[in-house]
This record gives C-alpha cells, structure tokens and sequence, in this order.
C-alpha cells in the first residue's frame, strides 16, 4: 500500500473496518466459555450477543478480570479445555452482582471477540478520531495527506500539512547540510494512535515531515509531550474536546519542533565526539547494535556534522525499521530536538 493517502482515502479505510464492529454490554454472570479454543458466551438473551472466539489479547483481559492465570489457562497441554471451561464458568457465576462487561467484537459470519473490557472504558473508536482530525485540518484551511496510516485494533499514523513549510523559518536557508537536503521541505506532522481494544489511550502529539528524499522523514514526537487521553471514566463529549485541544497543541509543538532542529545547524560535532553520542542515545532507547552501528556508518563519511546531521541520520535508519522499532527511533530524534544539550551523551 502506499505509504502516502488522502484524508478521503483514510475515510474509507476507516469505515470499512468500522462497519465490521459490533459491541456489547454483558452482565458477568450470564457469560460461559465453551469450546476447545476458548469460544465467548451469553446466556443473555436479550443483548443477542453471538457466540464469538476470543483472540488471546482477549482472553488474558477476561482472565485478569476473573483472577485466573492467562498463561496456564491458554495452554490446552496444561490446562485441558473441560476444565478451563468449568473454572470461567464458576468464575462468571460468582462475580459480584450488577458486574457487567463491555464485549467489543469484530465480525458476523465467524466473530472475534476482540477486547474484553468493563462498563467504564469510554469507547472512542478510529473512526471518531478520524473525523476529530478532518475538521480541525479543515478548520485551519490546511492541505493535508496521511502517511502511514496502519489501520485495525490500533490506529497509527500521520497527518501532514503540506501547504505549510517551516523551512524559512529565521529567515535563513542553510548553506548547506552534510546531507545536501537544506531545510527540506521541513513540514507539521501530527503523530495519531489510537486502540479500540484498550492497549493504549487516544496519544496525538506533534511532529516534523521532510521531504528530502523519496521516502520522507519523520521526526519529533515524544511520549513526555504527547497528548494521551485514557479511555476510561470520560464520555464521548469529553474526549472529543480533548483531542481537539490536542490537535491544536501538537501544531504548536510541530512549529517549536522545526525551530529547534533548523538551529541545530550551528551545532558544530567534532568527528572524535560521534562515537559517544550515538552510544548514549542508543543505550538510552534500547536500539539494537545493528541499527546503532548503520547509524554511526551514516556520520562517518560526513566530514564535519553538524547536530542537525545527527538528528537526520537517526530518522533516516528509522525507514528501515517497522511498527515500534520504527516509532522507538522517531521518538528518539524528538527526544534529541528537544534536548537542552543534544550533542552529550543521553542521560
């Protein structure tokens, strides 16, 4: 798929996988598991809840909830499915009254339960946050596109506002990076994720798109600035006015993001000091020694790089990675932009 989408595009993704979801409020003690692989149901007749396979994500939420051990009770060797079965059952029927659970469940010919969760998660699917994203792009009169954007139980992605440009910010063009790219096409990137199966909140925070090569790069959020809207005791209403706030806020954070990095120019490493940085900040972030040494390679032919160099051969590994290895070394290269002193070692 192409890594570059439409806000439309996005839309449709969305509400494809959208139209597949069904959920349901069950009381604890009308449901049993049955089967060899563990098979949710409800005596409930009234939620017409249908019979549907837990995922094993699923299945360690309804274990956790019941106090029974995930890992034993998944195994059929060790825990045989008759009595797995049983124990959930007796399980259910004990739970204290008026206990009810939010069934979240994908599909109708063959359904999945998908999350097992209680009556306070406040449910803000992909879809809602899609939306929350289009207005406010539109509300700003932006030109936006999606880059990618992976869509199922989690959302992530990013949104780019290509018709603004931070590259003139200060009114000076570089002279010229160790990469040959200048400024880049140094453009706002609003970092979206979402879970609708409680693995994480609604996190949105602000980033930087730069368009110096084919694949683009992507740098500046980090966990400590993004905005991360928990799921639980919060209604709709509420978590739609936080997103919006949050959208706002991760602009202005793209824009400090830019300033930041364009200053980075100045900073001046001495070839003898490359060595220690890239060993902070990958022991920092846990990077593994193959990505940390192709990072060091990519400095070494450099001649004289400046901190802004560093920055953009830390996101340039980053293309290479997938999922959190990828996020992991984004987030690595916001931390660094933000750092008071980039150019020491990470603390």
């Amino acid at each position: 798929m192409d890594k570059f989408q439409s806000f439309t595009q996005l839309h449709e993704r969305v509400d494809e996988w959208d139209s597949q979801l069904h959920d349901h409020f069950e009381p604890a003690n009308a449901l049993k598991l049955e089967g060899f692989r563990p098979e949710l149901v409800s005596g409930n007749i009234a939620t017409n809840m249908p019979h549907g396979l837990l995922t094993e994500h699923a299945f360690r939420q309804l274990s956790d909830r019941l106090d029974v051990p995930a890992t034993w009770a998944w195994d059929n060797e060790r825990c045989p499915a008759p009595v797995r079965n049983y124990i959930y059952g007796h399980k259910f029927l004990m739970s204290k009254e008026n206990t009810e659970y939010l069934v979240r469940m994908r599909g109708t010919s063959a359904p999945i339960v998908r999350a097992v969760l209680t009556k306070e998660y406040a449910t803000y699917n992909h879809r809602d946050l899609v939306n929350a994203m289009a207005d406010a792009v539109g509300n700003l009169g932006a030109s936006a596109k999606v880059f990618r954007a992976d869509v199922g139980d989690e959302l992530r992605g990013y949104v780019l506002l290509d018709n603004i440009d931070f590259g003139a910010i200060g009114g000076n063009e570089p002279k010229g990076t160790a990469d040959g790219g200048g400024a880049g096409g140094l453009r706002p990137a609003i970092y979206l994720r979402n879970s609708e199966i409680g693995t994480s909140r609604v996190r949105i925070t602000g980033g930087l798109y730069r368009d110096v090569c084919s694949n683009g790069m992507i740098l500046g959020w980090q966990a400590d600035e993004a905005m991360a809207i928990t799921h639980r005791r919060r209604s709709y209403a509420h978590v739609s006015v936080l997103v919006n706030e949050a959208i706002a806020d991760g602009l202005k954070m793209s824009e400090t993001a830019a300033k930041r990095f364009l200053d980075m120019r100045a900073i001046a490493i001495p070839t003898t000091s490359l060595s220690s940085i890239v060993d902070g900040w990958a022991q920092k972030y846990g990077l593994t020694i193959g990505v940390k040494d192709n990072w060091l390679s990519a400095l070494s032919g450099l001649g004289e790089p400046t901190m802004f160099d560093v920055v953009n051969a830390a996101t340039f590994q980053a293309q290479s990675q997938e999922g959190e290895e990828r996020e992991t070394l984004e987030r690595m290269a916001g931390d660094m932009v933000f750092a008071t002193r980039p150019e020491l070692r990470a603390r």
